[in-house]
């Protein structure tokens, strides 16, 4: 991750840390790997001192948090560990069912829509079905497609952007704007960071069972059950 100073001025990158000793936090490498089965090895790698490196000061500090942590990204990105930006290759019916502008401008579902003649407009899509909400701005602003769903936990609206930018700062001492979570955020780096402080922000921690814990990262979400299994998986490993 590039690290800014107060100033704005670059000052180099965030490295894995070298050496043998390592914080005090239940995950392996061996339970990594386990979870995520077709993750390359330089993501698990990086995945895994991020994690050791970060995971007391975003109060991820018991087992069940961890196991709840990763039973989310899991549910969220799958077992390649690979920080994935939203997909919005929707067909008209499926924007007309999922936003309500487009279900309320049915003409601009025909128009952006995954159809028999043409691509979706994925750019479009996002800047409409997210204008206006989430601290992002109009259709014009480009917003919506700018801060569409991304990191391990698909973090969503230049709002949320913003906050975990200052977050990640506060919790890290890394000057981090919305900027560079956006620009980084398919990086493991700050995939993970972002997650993390999602994590942090929205109190996750106070969570004893893991329902709770996908409610506060995915409210509406029809996969409780299946992040559940994933939680009780992780757990037994």
């Amino acid at each position: 991750m590039k690290v800014f100073d107060e100033a704005g001025k670059y000052v180099g990158e965030f490295t894995a840390p070298s050496g043998t000793q390592e914080p005090e936090v239940f995950l392996t490498r061996e339970k990594l790997a386990a979870i995520f089965t077709t993750a390359s090895s330089k993501a698990l790698k990086d995945f895994y001192y991020i994690f050791l490196e970060n995971a007391n000061d975003f109060a991820i500090t018991t087992e069940f948090h961890e196991n709840a942590f990763l039973a989310q990204v899991l549910a969220e990105v799958g077992s390649d560990l690979v920080s994935v930006r939203e997909n919005l290759n929707y067909t008209p019916g499926s924007l007309r069912a999922t936003f309500n502008r487009y279900r309320n401008n049915p003409n601009w579902s025909e128009r952006d829509g995954r159809t028999s003649v043409h691509s979706a407009n994925q750019v479009n899509i996002g800047n409409v079905a997210y204008a206006d909400r989430l601290g992002n701005g109009n259709i014009a602003s480009g917003d919506g497609y700018t801060y569409r769903g991304g990191g391990y936990f698909q973090l969503t609206g230049r709002g949320n952007y913003k906050r975990m930018g200052e977050v990640i700062q506060q919790t890290t001492g890394d000057a981090v704007d919305e900027r560079n979570v956006e620009t980084e955020i398919e990086t493991v780096v700050m995939g993970l960071l972002s997650a993390m402080a999602f994590w942090l922000d929205n109190e996750c921690y106070e969570c004893t069972n893991i329902d709770c814990v996908t409610s506060k990262i995915n409210l509406y979400t029809d996969s409780y059950e299946k992040r559940k299994e994933y939680y009780y998986t992780i757990a037994s490993l």
